[in-house]
């Protein structure tokens, strides 16, 4: 099974960095889902470059066209990885916390080891129940 994670945007054109998501590419068992929450800028353009250059399937670029808030695009980036595959679980996280993912086998490690305390946790119904099981990554890290 496969993980999931909602990467969201807003007028990020001059702080996103190709390399910042190297380190995310090179998992294979992650689905990758940008989201432009109503950028005005050239955000979604390159987001789409982005996944052009690299030509990986598991990457994906919704356009939000106006910004309903946070929420509507985590539930937006949410809908189209539930109907894309079989995923384990769905992370979020916004655009700043990208820095983090720079060491992203201590991360991944991080998560393992949370996920077993998620198990019990974790989403076994049908996709509609399942959409309100989308975790952000913070959530992760404090979940006891």
């Amino acid at each position: 099974m496969k993980k999931g994670i909602i990467i969201l945007f807003s007028e990020d054109e001059k702080i996103i960095d190709k390399n910042q998501f190297i380190n995310l590419f090179n998992q294979t068992e992650i689905k990758l889902c940008f989201v432009n929450n109503g950028s005005k800028d050239n955000t979604l353009t390159i987001l789409e470059s982005i996944k052009e250059d690299l030509g990986l399937s598991r990457i994906s670029v919704l356009d939000v066209k106006i910004d309903k808030g946070i929420n509507a695009a985590i539930k937006a980036g949410a809908r189209y990885l539930l109907s894309s595959g079989d995923l384990k679980w769905i992370m979020h996280l916004k655009s700043n916390m990208l820095p983090y993912f720079e060491d992203i086998e201590n991360q991944l490690s991080v998560l393992k080891k949370v996920e077993e305390k998620f198990k019990d946790n974790l989403p076994k119904a049908k996709n509609r129940r399942r959409a309100k099981n989308i975790f952000s990554y913070k959530e992760f890290l404090t979940f006891k």
